[in-house]
């Protein structure tokens, strides 16, 4: 993924994924929330946290590639208002390579 990346000229990046981010999410009702909580706020690793307890061997082989930030309600000056597309051709280059 980030060969493509680098190959694309898209800015991507290894995130962590610690164990405690696969603990952030306790639930009184379940075995696992999907929302974070004022004592364990949501972001891309606790994301991906969530989404490793449904992967067999969670410390390889998959990826979880957050997009969220890749819409804009408004413009800012590098990105006009809307989807910024930012990925899209790394993920291209990823499928045909």
């Amino acid at each position: 993924m980030l060969s493509s990346a680098a190959q694309e000229n898209e800015p991507f990046w290894r995130l962590p994924l610690a164990e405690f981010h696969r603990n952030q999410l306790p639930s009184n009702f379940a075995e696992l929330n999907n929302t974070g909580s004022a004592a364990y706020p949501a972001g891309a690793s606790t994301a991906a946290g969530f989404l490793s307890h449904f992967v067999e061997n969670y410390r390889e082989g998959w990826l979880h590639i957050d997009c969220s930030a890749t819409y804009r309600k408004a413009p800012v000056e590098q990105w006009a208002a809307g989807a910024t597309g930012l990925g899209v051709r790394t993920i291209a280059n990823l499928l045909t390579a």
